[in-house]
Parts: structure tokens; C-alpha cells; sequence
């Protein structure tokens, strides 16, 4: 789902219909993810990662 929203820049109606998830679900998800992404330190020092988030 991040691979969609970050690199293959779909928007969060493009994400629900390929998922068939409800928006707020994917809003939800993401913003999860990304929060659990960050804490790992998987997003800080990345240069791409820096820019996109």
C-alpha cells in the first residue's frame, strides 16, 4: 500500500478500488504504517523517504 500511495503515486480512491478497502481504512493503514515505518528508523536518513514524508 505505501509502494502505491509513495512510488506509483495512486491516490487513496485508486488504493481502496485495487484493494477494495473503504478510504479510511486506507488513510488509516497508511498513516500507520508510515508511523511504524518512521519508529524503525526504516524512513529516517533515506533521502527519498526524507522528501516524500
Amino acid at each position: 500500500m505505501i509502494t502505491l500511495k509513495k512510488v506509483e503515486e495512486c491516490s487513496t480512491k485508486e488504493i481502496s478500488e485495487i484493494l477494495g478497502w473503504s478510504e479510511s481504512k486506507i488513510r488509516k493503514t497508511l498513516s500507520r504504517g508510515l508511523a511504524a515505518l518512521k519508529k524503525m528508523d526504516v524512513v529516517e536518513g533515506s533521502e527519498y523517504f526524507e522528501e516524500t514524508f
